[in-house]
């Protein structure tokens, strides 16, 4: 089954009968016939085929003690052999009556009719057939067929015939739906690994909301909420990331046949990644969706219901990324532990590339080109968009904050304790000579991006820091 599923031109199957009883033969050799009909060539080896599936076969090739004692047509069998001098019995199966003929090694006298009875004998019949006009047009045929790419070639390979790309296109096909299938069954069969994960989905979107749910309580034209509410969706990152790794054992115990089978070439990795690809999204989906909603409620991020919907999807890619991370580990290594090394090494590395906190512009020449490939930096970023861009956020107090401690940093003297109590953060930020790349970082990227009103806010907050 595995080896038709490229859907090849050329079949060859070596006893697929053996072991099988009567019904069990009859059936795998209908799937042939079937196979054959669409227009693929099927060659089967079948030691004893009784009538019934004598009935299916097309073309006869009869071995014995080696030699090839016919080829053709199957109800032409028994005349070639007629002029040989044997004669088929009635009363007989023709199937039964041929390989009695052509079989030696046993008592043939109580037959009471003429048959091979000695290697020689085999070996005159061969030669009869090898000096016959039916094997001169075989050959001629098959020279013909391999002379050239025309000629009499259709006769032989009469399947995609200068239909390369329309071929490859029905194996790719094939191939898609049936590991799609496989996939699906794959996690039918581990509904407990399902639902480990949908469980942890709403625990930590449980946790999650209810360590963030301070937030609520932050007033909208209060400096500190951006920060905030930016800190809070970089773990919200985190916690997508990292989940998938729970499923590790799943993508591991799959990596064995596909790493078999496409050494076999029975299919190639994009037809494997894609429905696996499709299945995980569905359940990153369904995840997402249970994790961004009580993270949501709780914690006060947007409730309506575009904002809602971006997040979910944001949330959905985002952990989609986290398991292909996990799915690549758990097929580039050999077992489950080295692989989920490597998961949470990549994992780190995003983290670090992200830019939260520290600008990747002040990352090493080396590192900081990956951060173009850190689905932390663009999930935190799409995330940032969603929650901060058309939220009003009281720019006009942020700007009269800013300004007022701006003044008071130029005066030479502050102090940090009634700042703080005056809810002025940003004052109290840029006094504290290590938080002040922080505060110009926050001002630099974050704030332009929220409210165009607060480019003015960052050029005196740029003068000041200089």
């Amino acid at each position: 089954a595995t080896a038709m599923l490229p859907r090849p031109s050329l079949i060859f199957a070596d006893e697929p009968t053996s072991g099988l009883d009567a019904l069990a033969s009859l059936k795998v050799l209908q799937v042939f016939k079937d196979v054959a009909d669409s227009g693929k060539i099927v060659l089967v080896t079948v030691h004893q085929p009784r009538a019934a599936i004598w009935q299916i076969l097309d073309r006869l090739y009869l071995l014995s003690e080696g030699r090839l004692m016919y080829t053709g047509p199957v109800d032409e069998a028994t005349a070639w052999f007629e002029t040989l001098g044997y004669h088929a019995l009635e009363d007989h199966s023709t199937a039964d009556w041929l390989l009695d003929l052509v079989t030696v090694g046993f008592d043939k006298s109580s037959l009471g009719w003429k048959a091979c009875n000695t290697p020689a004998d085999v070996a005159q019949a061969s030669r009869g057939f090898a000096e016959s006009n039916l094997m001169r047009r075989i050959e001629q045929e098959m020279q013909a067929a391999c002379g050239s790419v025309g000629g009499e070639a259709h006769k032989l390979w009469p399947c995609y015939h200068g239909q390369e790309q329309t071929r490859w296109l029905a194996q790719w096909t094939a191939q898609f739906r049936t590991l799609l299938w496989r996939h699906m069954l794959n996690y039918a069969r581990n509904l407990g690994n399902v639902a480990a994960r949908l469980c942890l989905a709403v625990s930590s979107g449980l946790v999650v909301g209810f360590c963030y749910s301070g937030l609520r309580s932050v007033e909208e034209d209060d400096p500190r909420i951006i920060i905030d509410r930016l800190g809070a969706i970089f773990f919200i990152c985190i916690v997508l990331m990292i989940c998938p790794n729970c499923t590790m054992a799943l993508f591991v115990g799959d990596r064995r046949f596909y790493v078999a089978e496409s050494a076999a070439h029975l299919y190639g990795p994009l037809a494997y990644y894609l429905p696996m690809a499709l299945c995980e999204l569905v359940l990153n989906v369904a995840a997402a969706s249970l994790f961004w909603a009580p993270v949501t409620l709780l914690s006060g991020m947007r409730v309506d219901a575009a904002g809602f919907a971006s997040g979910m999807l944001l949330c959905s890619l985002i952990q989609l990324c986290g398991s292909q991370i996990t799915n690549f580990s758990a097929l580039l290594l050999p077992n489950q532990e080295m692989a989920f090394v490597l998961s949470v090494a990549l994992n780190i590395f995003s983290f670090i590339t992200c830019g939260f906190l520290v600008r990747t512009q002040d990352l090493a020449a080396c590192v900081r080109c990956f951060r173009f490939l850190s689905p932390v930096k663009l999930g935190l970023q799409a995330l940032a968009v969603n929650e901060l861009a058309d939220r009003d956020f009281g720019a006009s107090q942020q700007l009269a904050a800013l300004r007022t401690a701006l003044r008071e940093i130029g005066d030479g003297g502050v102090d940090s304790r009634a700042m703080v109590e005056d809810s002025v953060a940003p004052a109290w930020w840029l006094q504290q000579r290590p938080l002040r790349g922080l505060a110009g970082h926050v001002l630099e990227q974050v704030l332009p991006c929220v409210d165009p009103c607060i480019t003015g806010m960052v050029e005196k907050g740029s003068e000041a820091l200089e």
